[in-house]
């Protein structure tokens, strides 16, 4: 599906529609197409890339890059990408991917995994690669690792751990943000944590709490950031599943704060008219303030006169 800045849909794209079923795509930016890879059990088994034009067009009928068995992600520096996934009771695999999304050299093993179902994760710094996963730990359940890939894909150091202890640390995913990496996940299945990584693979910090304290079944958490502001998603119970965020304020490395960092957790929802909305802050995606009766089409963010709450509206 092809979607424009503000939100409009210009049309539905079929990547790919052949018999044995696809899931589990992702996809990243070469600087000229889309490279898209998915899962896909009836073409090849395993691990499958295309081209997508930015205008839609589909110009590949699949190229395989490996067997697999789920969870592909991939991240693209200049006009190639490096593609990671999850084959059972083997490991994190990877391999690269060049312009035209033909596999180059060989599937590289990031990581060994006893287990299955490892979800890894892979952002880029724009001359380097971080791969982040789940795997069982010393204490014999889920933590979050991580090893970093260069550009030319060699893996310059170990697995380091980035999350460990007594609970489960499971469902990974990151960014960049320009300077450093984010890097979050899911905590015993209630609670989103975030941690920053270096370029150099080193924990920035400790970790800090990105969702409330309240217990609720949350899943699949996924984030943004832009020049140190990061917007945290995630899937939260109430009855049924919603969708639920988190908007972190500007902080710098450099800074030393005893406070934790504050997160003000947001609904998204669908509708114009939201009860008490007059005595709401309401900003557009530039940061201009706005009045409620001039709201036309687009995402606004809003915040109670305290401070204390912050929610984003989509308005059709």
């Amino acid at each position: 599906m092809r979607v424009t800045p503000e939100l409009n849909i210009l049309d539905t794209v079929y990547v790919c529609n052949q018999a044995g079923g696809q899931n589990t795509a992702a996809v990243a930016y070469n600087g000229e197409n889309y490279l898209v890879v998915w899962y896909d059990p009836g073409l090849n088994k395993g691990m499958i890339a295309v081209r997508v034009t930015p205008q839609g067009a589909v110009l590949d009928t699949g190229n395989c890059l490996g067997a697999g068995d789920d969870d592909p992600d991939i991240a693209a520096i200049g006009d190639r990408g490096l593609a990671v996934w999850s084959r059972d009771y083997y490991g994190v695999c990877g391999r690269f991917l060049d312009r035209q999304a033909q596999p180059m050299d060989t599937v590289m093993l990031i990581a060994p995994i006893a287990g299955s179902g490892t979800t890894p994760r892979i952002a880029c710094d724009g001359q380097n690669y971080l791969v982040v996963w789940a795997d069982f730990g010393p204490g014999g359940d889920l933590d979050v690792f991580g090893r970093l890939v260069t550009g030319q894909g060699q893996i310059p150091g170990d697995i380091f751990p980035v999350a460990r202890g007594t609970a489960i640390q499971k469902d990974p995913n990151l960014c960049f943000d320009g300077n450093k990496y984010i890097t979050i996940w899911l905590e015993d299945g209630s609670r989103i944590i975030g941690q920053f990584i270096g370029i150099d693979g080193k924990l920035i910090g400790g970790p800090f709490l990105i969702s409330d304290t309240a217990i609720h079944e949350r899943q699949y958490p996924a984030l943004g950031a832009v020049a140190d502001n990061y917007l945290v998603v995630w899937a939260e119970y109430h009855g049924g599943f919603d969708i639920y965020a988190a908007m972190g304020d500007p902080i710098g490395i450099e800074e030393k704060r005893s406070a934790p960092r504050r997160y003000f957790p947001a609904i998204i929802i669908d509708f114009r008219y939201v009860p008490g909305l007059e005595k709401m802050r309401i900003y557009d995606i530039n940061g201009r303030a706005v009045s409620a009766r001039s709201m036309g089409t687009g995402v606004y963010f809003l915040r109670d006169e305290d401070g204390c709450l912050n929610k984003i509206i989509k308005v059709k």
